[in-house]
C-alpha cells in the first residue's frame, strides 16, 4: 500500500478482516477507549438525517491519485449509538448524511479530494493561523475533511455557501462540499449525500483529527476540540477577514477579490494582471489601460515592470474577445462558481448561462429514479429525462423554474457522464420493485371480503377464501380483476405466478367428479400463507363519545 509524505497509508479498510494501521500518537496520550460514552457523544456531534446512513465497501483497485475505489451504499435504517459503537470498534464503517429532513444541518464538511503529497499538518496550521472554526481530519482514503460544527441547526444552503467561500479562501476552490444538497425530496424517496465518519477503530485508526504540528488527536481530544469549535448563526452572515478591503473588486469574480487581498503566488503575477485587465475592460471600457497601470502598482507584489504590463495591454489590442482564465492557476484554486454567478462582472451569470450541476443520486429499483441538484434545486428525473436534453430542459423548467440553455450534444453528454461517474446509490427496497408492489396488492386482496366456502371459490367466485390451514385460496382471475382496479398492469400472469411461488405460494388444480352423467371442468387455483390482519384502530374516547364511530 502506498504512503503519503507523512509515512501514513493512503487508505484504510472498513472490514475487520483487513489489517489496520494505528496513528502515531505521542507517548502517554493514548486513551482507554470507552465506546459506551464516546458513541453517544459522536452521535450528538455528527447529528444528521436519522432515518438512513451510509456504508462503503472498499475494493482492491487503486486510482492514479492514490484513492482506493469502492462502492458507496445508502441504507434506509436509523443512525444509532450501536452503529457508532460498531464504527469506533472497527467492525463496520459508518457514513452520516448531514442534511436533515427539514433541510437544516448541524455540521458541514469540505472534502479536500487531493491525495498526492497532501500535508495534513500544514493544512491544520493554516486553519489555526487564519482562526477558522474548522476541525481537519484525515479521511478514509488519505485526503482531508474539514468539519464545521454549529451550536444550533442552520439552513443547509447557508452552510454550503459559507463552506464554498472558505474552500476558495484556502485555495481549494471546487472541492466537494457537504451538504451537497440544499434541499432533499424526502417525500419522494430522496436522500442526501453522506460522509465517512472519522475514528473508525477508535484510536487505532488512520481517520483522525490533526493538530497544527501534524500529530494525531485521540478520540477524546477530537471531541473536545470539535465541541468547543461550534459556531453560532452569526458566523454564516459575516464575511471572512482576509486582509485589506479591496472595494474595487466587490463586483469582480471572487477569485480575483481573494487574490488581490492575499497576494498572487510566486510566478502568477502575469496571469493575475491579465485577468485584472479582463475585469477592467468590462468595468471601464474607455480607460482600462490607464487603470491597469494603477492596479499593477496597487495590487501586484512586487509590481510587474512597465514592459511586462505593456505586453499585457498589447495582447488586448488584437481585436479578440478575451475572457477570464478560470481554469488556470491560481484562479482555479480560489474558484467559487456559485458566488461568481451573482457578481456583476462574474462568470456564468445572466441569460444563457449553464447552471451549476451538483450531486446526482440514483434510486435503484425496477424503475430507476434519479435526483440531481441543478442550481441548488433538487430535480427528480426518469432515466429518459436524464439522458435526453429536451426532456431534461422541460423537467427543470417545470419543477425548478430553471431555463437550461441548449448545449452542443457532446457538451451535454459530457456533463451527464461526469455526474454518473460516482453517483450516490440508494439501493432498491421491497416497495420499489414490481414484485414488492405486487405482493402488497396480493396481501390487500387476501384481506378483502371472502367467499363463503371453498366450493364457492371452485365454482368461479372471484373472492379469496381463508382455509383452516392458515392459507388463503384464490383464483387468478379474481386477483387479476383486483389488480386492474388499482391500475397494476406491469406483470403478465406468468410473471405473477412466478413471484407467488418464489414467496411461498402454491398452484393447485382439481377436477371434481359430478353426479351420474354430469361432468365438471377442471379448476386452477392458488394459495398463499394467510397475511396477518392489521390490529383495529384505537379510537380516542373523546371521538368515540361524539358518535363518530
Amino acid at each position: 500500500m502506498s504512503e503519503d509524505r507523512n509515512g501514513l497509508p493512503r487508505a484504510d479498510a472498513d472490514s475487520p478482516n483487513k489489517s489496520q494501521h494505528t496513528t502515531s500518537l505521542p507517548s502517554g496520550t493514548r486513551s482507554t477507549l470507552d465506546v459506551r460514552t464516546l458513541a453517544p457523544r459522536f452521535h450528538a456531534l455528527f447529528a444528521g438525517l436519522e432515518t438512513a446512513h451510509g456504508t462503503y465497501a472498499v475494493g482492491d483497485t487503486q486510482r492514479e491519485d492514490g484513492k482506493l475505489e469502492g462502492r458507496a451504499v445508502t441504507v434506509r435504517s436509523a443512525v444509532t449509538d450501536q452503529l457508532w459503537t460498531a464504527h469506533l470498534q472497527g467492525k463496520q464503517g459508518l457514513g452520516v448524511i448531514c442534511i436533515r429532513g427539514d433541510n437544516t444541518v448541524n455540521w458541514g464538511c469540505i472534502d479536500l479530494d487531493v491525495y498526492a503529497d497532501l500535508d495534513h499538518g500544514r493544512i491544520a496550521s493554516t486553519i489555526a493561523r487564519m482562526e477558522l472554526p474548522l476541525v481537519p481530519c484525515r479521511s478514509k482514503s488519505g485526503g482531508c475533511h474539514l468539519f464545521c460544527f454549529t451550536l444550533a441547526p442552520v439552513p443547509a444552503a447557508r452552510m454550503q455557501s459559507k463552506l464554498k467561500e472558505v474552500s476558495a479562501l484556502l485555495g481549494h476552490g471546487g472541492s466537494e462540499i457537504f451538504p451537497k444538497q440544499t434541499r432533499i425530496l424526502a417525500d419522494q424517496g430522496d436522500l442526501g449525500s453522506w460522509v465517512n465518519m472519522p475514528y473508525f477503530s477508535g484510536d487505532s485508526t488512520t481517520r483522525y483529527a490533526v493538530r497544527p504540528n501534524g500529530d494525531a488527536m485521540t478520540t477524546e481530544e477530537c471531541l473536545a476540540v470539535a465541541e468547543a469549535a461550534r459556531v453560532d448563526v452569526a458566523f454564516f452572515s459575516k464575511p471572512l477577514a482576509v486582509g485589506t478591503d479591496a472595494t474595487e473588486f466587490k463586483d469582480a469574480p471572487p477569485c480575483l477579490a481573494y487574490l488581490v487581498q492575499i497576494g498572487f503566488p510566486e510566478g502568477s503575477r502575469n496571469t493575475g494582471l491579465y485577468n485584472i485587465a479582463v475585469l477592467l475592460k468590462k468595468r471601464f471600457p474607455d480607460e482600462w489601460e490607464k487603470r491597469l497601470y494603477e492596479y499593477n502598482e496597487q495590487f501586484m507584489r512586487p509590481p510587474l515592470s512597465s514592459t511586462e504590463a505593456q505586453a499585457v495591454i498589447g495582447s488586448f489590442k488584437k481585436g479578440k474577445e478575451y475572457r477570464f482564465k478560470c481554469s488556470d492557476s491560481p484562479l482555479a484554486q480560489h474558484c467559487n462558481a456559485g458566488l461568481c454567478r451573482t457578481r456583476k462582472y462574474g462568470v456564468g451569470g445572466g441569460a444563457g448561462a449553464v447552471p451549476d450541476f451538483g450531486a446526482l443520486t440514483k434510486q435503484e429499483g425496477d424503475d430507476v429514479v434519479w435526483f440531481w441538484t441543478v442550481n441548488n434545486h433538487r430535480v427528480r428525473l426518469s432515466t429518459s429525462e436524464l439522458l435526453t436534453q429536451r426532456k431534461f430542459r422541460e423537467r427543470c423548467a417545470a419543477v425548478a423554474t430553471i431555463l437550461v440553455p441548449y448545449m452542443k450534444q457532446g457538451d451535454f453528454d459530457g456533463i451527464v457522464a461526469r455526474a454518473m461517474e460516482n453517483p450516490e446509490i440508494i439501493p432498491a427496497t421491497e416497495d420499489t420493485t414490481k414484485a414488492g408492489e405486487l405482493w402488497e396488492f396480493l396481501e390487500k386482496y387476501c384481506l378483502s371480503p371472502q367467499a363463503m366456502s371453498m366450493e364457492e371459490l371452485l365454482n368461479g367466485s372471484l373472492r379469496p377464501f381463508d382455509g383452516d390451514d392458515r392459507r388463503t385460496y384464490f383464483r387468478m382471475a379474481g386477483l387479476s380483476t383486483f389488480l386492474r382496479r388499482y391500475q397494476f398492469r406491469d406483470m403478465s400472469r406468468g410473471d405473477i405466478g412466478r413471484v407467488i411461488v418464489q414467496r411461498g405460494g402454491q398452484h393447485h388444480f382439481t377436477n371434481p367428479r359430478g353426479g351420474p352423467g354430469e361432468k365438471r371442468k377442471g379448476c386452477n387455483y392458488w394459495s398463499v400463507p394467510t397475511p396477518a390482519r392489521p390490529a383495529p384502530l384505537a379510537v380516542p374516547p373523546a371521538i368515540r363519545d361524539q358518535g363518530a364511530f
